[in-house]
């Protein structure tokens, strides 16, 4: 997805942020004022800040209740209330791009590696240095991140990203409710590529007909974000068409455009859009959540990681587990902008979500009674039209010592960290590409891919007949300079861990 401005964004000015700079005074520096560490005596000494946070997700109608019980912690632990704004996750990227570009006040954001351009917003100076106040702040937070995992959200030796805990090694695999695929008998197909999904999408489209989609294909998006281990990829950052391979163990830089792996991909999605099984209007289409929320889609491209969440889908893995890297350490990472006033108790609000379960649990589920249900003592079960579920508790501190969500989930909660701490890691875990000395060719290349990109990974068009055309676009906007320079980097990087 490109990064671009948007005009819609609501930030605030210069002239705002400039007053709020001003009477927060040393606020800006990397300590509280008076220096106080965070804790109920400690706050009394700390004056009254409200943390604004912005995050993906939908607005919650119940939200002002659950941010009143959290402030209530807040206060008494920290002097401060925290402000939540939840972006539509269509919309999200660009109206972030808006706040940390224009410097409105903002103390934390959530983002990610490839979707958010992580590694970019750091370099553009938008992002604050988190070493020393990790170092100061954040104890509960370095007890529960393995210190492998901080190098996903390093760039150029300075860490900007705090690290949400999550399942991180996850099998590409695709989605299906657990009645069709009884019904079609989807065990019995010895699934082991996607390809191997044909025949079971066959019978389902002809047994729904028109009432469902065959397949969810995403416009915006080169592949599901879990598919590089399918596709014996990994990214290089968004809208860079250079990406990583391994071969013989070396690290490659490759054309994706011309991996036999991602061309049969695409060729598989126009295969599967001819005969009608993605929807016609995919490569316009913005937002589909409720579609989504519908069970529209018969197959959804997914990861193992839910497969003992919710026992009204299958989770159908298509390919062996991917290596811990870049792509899925920093599919969620919290970060500091520059333009927060008081760094220290931001950081503070993120170490409380980690080592205080009730303030963890308010922001998952809401208030235990109202929006869930404890059952058996130690599962939440939602309430449903209660006003809130933001069920992202994975996008700010660590699910695996959260209250299961239902009997089929503590399993996979149980499992996780033994699964990340066996899980084979990456070579390229702590790389980020640094396309200053290719600025102008990356900017060129992201330019074609957006004009090809909806088409080709909907299926809409036949890539036997666009990739032709579209890899002379690309060597004419300067691909093979953008992937030698790439191919140096990797060089250096594997020289450096030799």
């Amino acid at each position: 997805m490109k990064r671009r401005m948007r005009a819609g964004a609501h930030v605030l000015g210069t002239a705002a942020i400039a007053g709020l700079l001003l009477i927060a005074g040393c606020g800006a520096d990397e300590e509280p004022r008076q220096g106080a560490p965070s804790g109920s005596s400690a706050a009394v000494r700390l004056p009254p800040y409200v943390i604004k946070w912005y995050l993906p997700g939908h607005p919650q109608a119940d939200g002002r209740r659950v941010l009143d019980e959290m402030n209530r912690i807040l206060r008494t632990k920290i002097n401060a209330t925290v402000d939540l704004t939840w972006i539509d996750e269509a919309h999200y990227a660009d109206e972030l791009e808006a706040v940390l570009a224009s410097g409105a006040k903002a103390d934390l954001v959530f983002l990610s590696y490839r979707k958010d351009d992580f590694a970019a917003h750091a370099r553009a100076g938008e992002l604050r240095d988190l070493t020393n106040l990790l170092s100061r702040y954040g104890s509960g937070i370095r007890e529960q991140v393995p210190d492998y995992a901080w190098d996903a959200a390093r760039v150029d030796g300075r860490l900007y990203g705090i690290v949400n805990v999550q399942l991180w090694t996850k099998k590409p695999a695709i989605r299906v409710s657990r009645e069709m695929a009884d019904m079609f008998d989807l065990q019995a197909l010895n699934i082991r590529d996607l390809g191997d999904l044909t025949p079971f999408l066959d019978k389902a489209m002809s047994y729904e007909g028109a009432q469902k989609f065959g397949f969810r294909a995403d416009a915006s998006a080169d592949y599901p974000s879990a598919y590089e281990a399918a596709l014996g990829i990994e990214s290089l950052g968004e809208g860079n068409p250079a990406v990583a391979t391994e071969e013989d163990g070396r690290l490659r830089a490759v054309n994706l455009y011309g991996q036999p792996s991602y061309v049969r991909y695409l060729q598989l999605m126009h295969e599967w859009y001819d005969k009608g099984w993605i929807r016609k209007d995919a490569p316009t289409i913005v937002d589909d959540a409720a579609d989504v929320a519908a069970d529209r889609y018969i197959a959804t491209p997914a990861s193992d990681w839910s497969d003992d969440a919710d026992s009204r889908y299958v989770i159908q893995p298509i390919a062996g587990p991917a290596k811990i890297g870049n792509e899925s350490i920093g599919s969620s990472l919290t970060a500091i902008p520059q333009s927060s006033a008081d760094p220290a108790r931001a950081l503070m609000l993120c170490n409380l979500l980690y080592s205080d379960p009730q303030l963890y649990s308010l922001m998952s589920y809401g208030i235990e009674g109202v929006h869930y249900n404890l059952v058996d003592g130690d599962y939440a079960e939602p309430i449903a039209d209660s006003g809130y579920h933001a069920d992202a508790g994975w996008r700010f501190g660590n699910p695996f010592r959260a209250l299961p969500r239902a009997h089929r989930e503590k399993a996979w909660l149980q499992a996780g960290p033994a699964r990340n701490a066996e899980a084979p890691r990456s070579p390229l875990l702590g790389f980020h590409f640094d396309p200053s000395d290719v600025r102008e060719e990356l900017a060129r290349c992201a330019s074609v891919m957006g004009k090809h990109r909806a088409g080709l990974v909907t299926g809409a068009v036949d890539p036997d007949e666009a990739l032709p055309a579209l890899n002379r676009e690309l060597r004419q906007a300067g691909i093979d300079r953008l992937i030698a320079e790439a191919q140096r980097q990797l060089d250096q990087w594997a020289a450096s861990r030799a």
